[in-house]
């Protein structure tokens, strides 16, 4: 079992290795089985313009059970998304914000 520090540092760390952007953690969603980490761009933060949002940059699942970083996709909303896992590995709960 891991906690929410060592969590989001694998969540950081999954973006560090993939793009050398500027990237800030804007959101923190807590589950019973994990934990979702939200990013945006820096450069997208700081100017609000679309044309800045960073392509990809999609939320990370951490299981708190083992550490895994689960990437999310950005084809569908959060709560979407994290349904399709529960559903997909057995989980219950609701995916919502």
């Amino acid at each position: 079992m891991i906690t929410r520090e060592d969590a989001q540092s694998r969540a950081i760390e999954f973006w560090r290795t993939r793009t050398t952007d500027s990237i800030v953690l804007v959101e923190v969603l807590t589950k019973a089985y994990g934990w979702v980490f939200l990013f945006l761009g820096a450069d997208h933060l700081a100017s609000g313009d679309p044309n800045d949002e960073l392509l990809g940059l999609c939320p990370v699942l951490v299981l708190a059970e083992s550490g895994e970083v689960v990437p999310l996709g950005t084809a569908h909303s959060v709560a979407t998304a994290l349904r399709e896992y529960e559903r997909e590995n057995g989980l219950g709960g609701s995916a919502g914000r």
